[in-house]
């Protein structure tokens, strides 16, 4: 092919790179090998250019298909969405509709019978011989209380003082009385015969003035510091025979200490919770004649009082618990299952009545805490809601209109914040006074005494103003750093209620009791160990341990006493426990706390009449002859 020439020059080419392949021809002067590379190139942009559509659609069909099955994934999760808030929603009815069937259960009447209330801040309430085996009602009220002195471990002979106020009712818990303020300093000596740890409370703050020195044991069964409030977490309904053969364990009581003993031919019972000052009647019935005996323990569980001890040939024992009892613990020379095999009683009072068995039922409730304010107004657990009628404790710091006014012994104003505007709806309690607990972080509880003229010396009270007030503190102090943090406990306005928080249908029984505990029942799948669900009320003690076969539902009893509980409580492990299996367990968390005034509503039978004379109780039964009751035949109730 000839050389191409142009006139006056020779053709060439400006290089256009892709930076991949430059448009040149094998020779500067071959135009039509130029023209061929020029074509090649074209060729090759344009399959590059038909690539890339390709791939565009390729990818926009790969979008498509992407946002296709996003489509059908976001189907599928509103489906499970929508699933999962049917199943929710039956839950939801499901719960309804047990809360509803509970209820009907424990407010049914079907013989027509009047309900009668026990109202009692004990641990253990006893019901009388004419009480029904029916639906039981138990209603949780709140208690707060602050004691105004501690006494922590005072020796034999070692004191508390207080500062009192004249005519204010103070109640000692050490010697569970009541004393009379006299104005001026008063004194606590333990007199006993060994170190104890006691409070004193301002019966008049609480609100509580007229409260008895029962009364105020019941409220007060433990020793405790700081603010306190009622949490119960269940309550539990037993008949009249009060031995559970579901509290047996293998094992032996040493007489002289009352602490375990290994001995795998005899048994004892866990720790049953007892009445002070109470008698007992313990019957054996076809237990084979050998030892038993009894030993006491008080709130703490060391051993206390005498040990009650039984021979070979007593079939019946009576015995009288001490003031300070609170658990009692039973052995027998026998092995585990022939005392389970056999009928037991357990039972109050001196005389033993014809064998019952063991019967019982619960409500478990989910934990919230009752408080009171001294003017009565508390939080209460009750047909299945949480209904809180007071506040949490609530930080002051808001303007002033309105005054909470803390004084000294000299009278003087020391602090002023406003509290109208917590509950202005109502101004009329709050004139009362009654409606407040005032807390500071540096004083603890402040209280109310009605005008600066009552505030003991070197102590503090609080009072309400409609006019301001000068704020004197001592020199180098300011409110924080003299009072801390102050907080309210104050009466809503409006309650608040939180639905369907317990469990469980109690029912009462003749010669019954019942009992306000501080209870879980919990499950879990066990892994390295059996975790908690409910980590703010760790373990104390476990109460009963199932293994449960997930296929038929049966429950395998466990030994309680095996069981290892991890420091902090959250966990235990068990020998008889392995990776993968279904726990059901029971236990008690710690509690240190008062008792609120629960209140018990049973039914009053109508076959079970009171003597009017001697205070016994009888059933009575008609002779019909002819149609004519032509007699009656009566029968005491035991």
């Amino acid at each position: 092919m000839a050389d191409a020439v142009y006139p006056g020059a020779v053709k060439t080419w400006t290089d256009v790179q892709d930076n991949n392949n430059d448009i040149l021809a094998s020779h500067i002067n071959e135009a039509y090998a130029e023209i061929i590379a020029t074509q090649k190139e074209l060729n090759k942009e344009k399959q590059t250019r038909e690539t890339m559509q390709t791939n565009i659609a390729n990818a926009n069909t790969a979008s498509s298909n992407a946002e296709q099955a996003a489509t059908y994934a976001l189907e599928a999760a509103d489906d499970a969405v929508d699933k999962a808030n049917d199943a929710l929603t039956s839950s939801a009815e499901n719960t309804e509709s047990i809360k509803s069937l509970e209820e009907s259960f424990s407010n049914s009447n079907p013989n027509g019978e009047n309900r009668v209330s026990i109202t009692s801040a004990a641990d253990i309430v006893s019901l009388p011989k004419n009480a029904a085996q029916g639906g039981l009602i138990g209603v949780v009220k709140g208690m707060t209380i602050y004691p105004l002195a501690i006494g922590a471990s005072v020796i034999v002979g070692g004191t508390v003082t207080f500062a009192s106020v004249l005519n204010n009712k103070y109640y000692d818990s050490l010697h569970k009385t009541i004393l009379t303020g006299t104005g001026s300093t008063m004194t606590v000596t333990n007199d006993t015969a060994a170190t104890a740890s006691f409070i004193v409370v301002d019966l008049n703050v609480h609100g509580l003035q007229s409260k008895t020195a029962t009364e105020m044991a019941n409220m007060t069964p433990n020793y405790f510091s700081g603010t306190q409030n009622n949490t119960v977490t269940r309550l539990r309904s037993v008949g009249k025979n009060l031995f559970n053969r579901d509290d047996l364990e293998v094992g032996d009581i040493t007489q002289s200490t009352g602490l375990n003993l290994v001995n795998a031919n005899r048994c004892r019972t866990k720790f049953l919770k007892a009445k002070p000052s109470t008698a007992y009647v313990l019957k054996k019935n076809d237990l084979a004649q050998d030892w038993w005996g009894v030993r006491s323990y008080d709130i703490n569980k060391n051993p206390i009082g005498t040990v009650w001890l039984y021979n070979l040939n007593t079939q019946i024992g009576t015995f009288t618990t001490s003031a300070s009892c609170a658990y009692i613990r039973i052995k027998f020379d026998d092995t585990l299952n022939d005392v389970y095999n056999s009928n037991v009683q357990l039972e109050y009072g001196t005389v033993a009545a014809a064998n019952v068995p063991y019967q019982e039922s619960y409500q478990y409730i989910e934990p919230f805490i009752c408080r009171r304010v001294p003017n009565g107004v508390m939080d209460t657990i009750e047909d299945g809601k949480y209904i809180q009628r007071n506040s949490v404790p609530t930080t002051i710091d808001l303007p002033s209109n309105f005054y909470i006014a803390i004084s000294n012994s000299s009278g003087r104003d020391m602090y002023r914040k406003n509290v109208l505007t917590l509950n202005p709806a109502a101004y009329s309690w709050v004139a009362s006074y009654t409606g407040f607990l005032l807390f500071s972080s540096n004083l603890g509880l402040i209280p109310q005494y009605g005008g600066w003229a009552n505030v003991p010396v070197n102590s503090y009270g609080w009072s309400i103003y409609s006019t301001g007030m000068d704020l004197v503190l001592p020199t180098g102090q300011t409110p924080a750093t003299f009072f801390g943090t102050l907080t309210l406990v104050y009466h809503l306005a409006v309650p608040i209620i939180t639905e369907n928080i317990t469990s469980g249908v109690l029912q009462s029984y003749p010669s019954g009791t019942i009992y306000a505990e501080r209870a879980f029942n919990d499950v879990c799948v066990y892994s390295s160990n059996a975790a908690i669900l409910r980590t703010g009320y760790p373990i104390k003690t476990l109460e009963s341990l199932y293994k449960v076969n997930e296929v038929t539902g049966e429950l395998t009893p466990l030994d309680v006493s095996a069981a290892v509980i991890a420091v902090g409580g959250l966990s235990f492990t068990h020998s008889g426990l392995t990776s993968g299996d279904v726990v059901f367990f029971t236990y008690f968390w710690n509690y240190s706390g008062v008792n609120g005034e629960n209140v018990y509503s049973y039914l009053d039978s109508k076959f079970a009449i009171a003597d009017t004379t001697n205070g016994k109780f009888y059933s009575y039964k008609p002779t019909i002859t002819n149609g004519v009751i032509v007699g009656w035949t009566v029968t005491e109730v035991t």
